[in-house]
């Protein structure tokens, strides 16, 4: 059998000793199928990463885990328990983080806000990314009311560009907009809101894991330092959000190779590998692909706190091309970073039960799971990791290998409920009650879709630390 496909995950060593069939039946049993796993000593080791790069590069500021990233009540403990803040991005998120502890300190508030989420946030007194004159306005007028203290805020802004060439071209719907921030400080300056805001210093949002837009942004913020200067301002801090990425898949050679062979199987070039010749968004004219295949980036080449170690080090031209990291300590600049992705890496898996295994009138063989397509994937993409394959100990010598790939399907009556709809290739034959498992699953897969769809069962979340088991909503 020629292998067209292969997504092989990189897996957590702590992940190896519970990736078995009876400690994972067992866990099924107890708690059903599908089932979510967070693993709280490696989001531990993974905070403490950050922690000990701050520690060792001498920068002063704050680690805020951008809570949007995961569901996982005993992940935002842990955050709590490894001090570090808490960036929240809803009301909802905002009411979660106090009920674990977090004081308003501790918390930056930053999406998109209704009026419950800034009077909840200004009586709590946490700090606000300010996005545009109305959110500032409305907390103005929640603190005038109330009569309480001046509230804390970074400005954030967008639409950076580099004098060199234009690195960063998308738009973004958050904050204000660069080309006016003149302007804006100019207000921000007058008495009416001198006398209400604790005006801090700015923030920005990339959606990208570029350390060249990065380094853009982060130019382009230092002049504004500049001009608060001139207008009698003293901002200190300047948060420079997230996106720092996780590294899913070591082998990148392997990795493109079955890209390829995808666009190939769409262009007709080899057999049919996607079901239904699902095209993943390419656009072929004649004969030749017009439009790529979009595809969530499975090969970050520098991930983590590795990417926040190369934005420091970027050199930026309108500061003499001197090293960010060296600019922002000399000008006593606190660093506010909001990861979320990086630090759950590897912190999750999601474990399931095959439903049943059928041949499809094409001869191809789907396998269908006992969860739906949204409880691995977010936002109806695909899933570009191969799962992991458990089966009976007792049966291991008695399976045949397996002749040809296989889609998966999950258990919503809906044709488009498929977790992959490219083949993968698995060494062994599946059954009925065989067990796979999804792996790093923990940063926006495995329950940032978390609903009831077609009132299917919602995965339970449960938390392992030292090999303790924790229903998640009872880590405390």
């Amino acid at each position: 059998m020629e292998k067209y496909i292969e997504f092989p995950p990189i897996i957590h060593e702590k992940w190896i000793k519970y990736l078995n069939y009876n400690d994972m039946n067992r866990l099924l049993q107890g708690f059903s199928s599908p089932l979510n796993i967070m693993n709280l000593d490696i989001l531990e080791e993974n905070i403490e990463k950050f922690k000990k790069f701050y520690e060792e590069k001498g920068l002063t500021g704050k680690i805020q885990f951008a809570q949007k990233s995961t569901k996982s009540e005993s992940a935002i403990r842990k955050a709590l328990k490894a001090k570090i803040n808490m960036d929240v991005a809803s009301e909802g998120e905002l009411i979660m983080a106090l009920s674990k502890g977090f004081s308003g300190d501790k918390i930056v508030g930053t999406g998109p806000k209704n009026d419950r989420f800034i009077e909840l946030g200004v009586r709590h007194n946490i700090l606000f990314h300010v996005d545009n004159i109305e959110e500032l306005d409305e907390i103005i007028r929640v603190k005038k009311e109330n009569n309480l203290p001046k509230v804390s805020i970074l400005l954030r802004f967008s639409g950076f560009k580099s004098k060199i060439s234009n690195i960063i071209e998308k738009n973004t719907k958050f904050g204000f907009k660069y080309k006016d921030y003149e302007k804006v400080l100019e207000m921000l300056a007058t008495k009416e809101y001198q006398d209400n805001i604790n005006f801090k210093g700015f923030a920005f949002h990339l959606d990208s894991n570029s350390i060249a837009e990065k380094a853009v942004a982060i130019d382009n913020t230092l002049i504004m330092f500049e001009k608060c200067y001139e207008l009698g301002l003293n901002p200190y801090i300047m948060d420079i959000g997230g996106g720092y990425g996780i590294k899913y898949i070591e082998d990148k050679d392997k990795y493109d190779k079955s890209i390829l062979n995808i666009k190939k199987s769409i262009l007709g070039q080899i057999p049919m590998i996607t079901y239904n010749n699902k095209s993943f968004g390419v656009v072929i004219e004649k004969g030749a692909i017009k439009k790529n295949l979009v595809h969530k980036e499975y090969v970050t080449p520098i991930p983590g706190v590795y990417n926040l170690e190369k934005v420091l080090d970027s050199s930026l031209e309108d500061f003499g091309n001197r090293k960010v990291l060296d600019i922002i300590k000399e000008n006593l600049i606190e660093l506010y970073i909001e990861p979320g992705t990086a630090i759950l890496d590897q912190t999750g898996i999601v474990v399931t039960k095959v439903n049943f295994v059928k041949e499809l009138e094409t001869g191809d063989k789907m396998i269908y799971l006992d969860m739906k397509s949204q409880d691995v994937i977010m936002g109806g993409g695909e899933m570009f990791l191969d799962p992991v394959h458990l089966i009976k100990e007792s049966e291991k010598d008695l399976r045949e290998d397996a002749k040809e790939g296989v889609y998966v399907a999950g258990n919503l009556c809906m044709e488009n409920d498929l977790i992959y709809s490219h083949k993968i290739y698995l060494d062994k034959e599946v059954k009925k009650g065989d067990i796979f498992v999804f792996v790093n699953t923990g940063a926006y897969l495995m329950d940032f879709y978390r609903t009831d769809t077609a009132r299917q069962k919602i995965a339970n979340t449960i938390a392992i630390e030292k090999d303790n088991i924790i229903l998640d909503k009872e880590y405390f």
